[in-house]
């Protein structure tokens, strides 16, 4: 089975990934076109393209598809089908903590490591724009047919994890840890501003 997931930053993407992953003994690229310049990011398309015989699951942030190096990225949404056996689009309902944690992450380069919010060292400006980000994406999600799932449903629900498990096949619950809210990366929220 080949998985892509499409998801916007800070909305559990990289635990969803780990738990597919694992969860199906696939062969995993997560974030495959975050860096690099734009020759070296569509090397590394190719390259996990030509690999598409064995079962993977990719995760990209809506915002790295344009980074692949697409003249057109509505070729590469054209053609997802082409390509994966399931896609899954997730984002989070909660805009205003999504841009929050986006912000924090900025400010302290700290993406993937738990943290402390404190809303006095993160900039105002930022979290508005990440908010922006985070409504344009919501939006674009409504124009793609795809499985749609939230942040929400998939750590604090066991619906949606089984909404999850039955659209990729998925019958031993062994590494639904993955999905638990203590392994989020955001603890104690401290002096919070409403934007």
């Amino acid at each position: 089975m080949k998985v892509l997931i499409i998801a916007s930053p800070r909305s559990g993407s990289t635990n969803l990934y780990s738990y597919i992953k694992l969860s199906l003994g696939l062969v995993g690229y997560n974030e495959p076109h975050r860096t690099g310049n734009q020759q070296e990011r569509m090397i590394k398309y190719k390259s996990i393209r030509s690999n598409f015989k064995t079962a993977v699951v990719v995760k990209h942030l809506f915002m790295q598809i344009e980074n692949i190096g697409f003249d057109n990225v509505e070729y590469f949404y054209d053609n997802i089908e082409n390509f994966y056996d399931k896609v899954i689009l997730l984002h989070r309902e909660d805009k205003q903590a999504a841009s929050e944690s986006y912000a924090a992450a900025i400010k302290s380069g700290l993406w993937v490591n738990k943290y402390t919010y404190n809303d006095k060292v993160v900039p105002l400006k930022e979290k508005e724009l990440a908010y922006k980000m985070f409504i344009k994406e919501a939006e674009f999600i409504k124009t793609l047919n795809y499985p749609v799932f939230t942040y929400e449903e998939i750590y604090y629900s066991d619906e949606g994890k089984d909404r999850l498990d039955k659209l990729l096949g998925i019958t031993d619950s062994k590494y639904r840890y993955k999905l638990d809210t203590k392994n989020r990366y955001r603890h104690n929220n401290l002096n919070k501003t409403i934007i």
